[in-house]
């Protein structure tokens, strides 16, 4: 992959700006919005890669947490069906981003994160982080934070009780707040210093398509000038054919492809415990439909959508309802639903429809992604045939 350096980019006068004034072009965020003028109606390639610094990583409870920092830039948040692009301010210092898991099962978890940010004891930042979503680290939290000067900082992050739906031994499991601190040493020089990569054309800058996440597997390394701090794991959905269930299927709109899995065993054969009242449980049969909606390219999960499904049989529909989404140690992260029929059976079409797109804050590359997609329909068949 041909891909030059900032400097490098300056001598070829990339944005048409004179050399000597270049440099200073390319610190603005803004200037290289103009390499993908047009990006299009879905995930596309980035004009550039942004290294990232490990700030720590520290655990609590159940949870495990990772804080990192690279340059400040924009993005763009997501509300119902709209987006709308959230800019730099000019004391911004860092774009602080945060992972958090589950120490015991290495899945990354959907829920809140607020950060209040101390130095000497004083309040330097108060807030909560978005979901986001970015083609190097897939899902995670961040945002933009003035620091004051170079120093000495405490995170203390606030993680919240999980709210989605838990399944089988996830059941009793992200019930309490947690609260872990992150001491970290921040410098405006060290933050300048990280690399900014430049994508060519030839690179696919600005076509189809996603960079290769950081880390690809589970208990990597971090692809940073850290490399020494272990990484997150990635928040990456299992692969199809790894779910449980008796039958199961895949299809796929472009942007998001859904991993369907329906019958026995789809939910560990274990109750389901719905944390908005933890006395209603459902007794699992055969009748549990999962959907798992992951990205095209590097099938990183999509939480806080709204699916709905509809299960069709010789060309009638035989049982609609809305998904629930949930976590479940095998299905893992998933939008799922019990339906009022006996039995699945070979041949099953289940329709999906995208009620909500994900309500993820997004950066480059996946700011147009997710919206307007049509119903996804996919024929269900025997996990021992496939």
């Amino acid at each position: 992959m041909r891909r030059r350096k900032l400097l490098a980019a300056c001598g070829c006068g990339v944005l048409g700006t004179s050399t000597s004034g270049c440099l200073e072009s390319l610190r603005r965020e803004d200037a290289w919005r103009e390499l993908v003028v047009d990006p299009p109606a879905g995930i596309y390639v980035p004009p550039k890669i942004d290294e990232m610094t490990t700030y720590g990583l520290e655990t609590a409870d159940e949870y495990a947490v990772a804080l990192f920092a690279t340059r400040p830039h924009s993005f763009w948040t997501v509300t119902g069906d709209e987006q709308s692009r959230a800019d730099l301010r000019s004391d911004h210092a860092v774009h602080l981003m945060a992972s958090v898991w589950d120490e015991e099962t290495e899945m990354v978890l959907p829920t809140d994160i607020a950060v209040l940010i101390r130095r000497n004891g004083d309040r330097i930042a108060d807030r909560r982080l978005w979901p986001m979503l970015s083609q190097r680290m897939g899902f995670h939290y961040g945002e933009n934070v003035a620091l004051s000067e170079d120093g000495t900082y405490v995170a203390e992050l606030t993680i919240d009780p999980v709210r989605l739906e838990r399944l089988g031994e996830f059941g009793d499991r992200f019930e309490p707040l947690a609260t872990l601190e992150v001491e970290f040493e921040y410098s405006s020089e060290a933050i300048d210093s990280l690399d900014r990569t430049l994508l060519d054309v030839e690179d696919g800058r600005g076509d189809p398509g996603a960079l290769e996440l950081m880390n690809g597997s589970r208990g990597g390394a971090c692809e940073s000038r850290d490399d020494h701090h272990t990484h997150p794991p990635p928040s990456i959905a299992p692969d199809p054919s790894s779910l449980p269930g008796a039958y199961g299927g895949v299809t796929s709109d472009g942007d998001i492809e859904f991993a369907v899995t329906a019958g026995e065993g789809a939910a560990g054969g274990a109750d389901v415990t719905n944390v908005t009242d933890a006395s209603d449980i459902v007794e699992e049969a055969e009748t549990y439909l999962a959907v798992s909606p992951r990205t095209a390219y590097n099938r990183c999960i999509l939480p806080f959508a709204s699916l709905s499904a509809t299960v069709i049989r010789d060309g009638a529909e035989i049982a609609s309802t809305e998904l629930a989404e949930a976590i479940d140690p095998n299905l893992e992260h998933h939008y799922g639903a019990d339906l009022e029929i006996e039995a699945f059976e070979v041949g099953d079409e289940v329709s999906i429809s995208l009620e909500a797109p994900p309500q993820l804050s997004r950066h480059e590359g996946y700011e147009t992604a997710f919206f307007d997609l049509e119903d996804q329909r996919v024929r269900l068949a025997e996990r021992n045939a496939r």
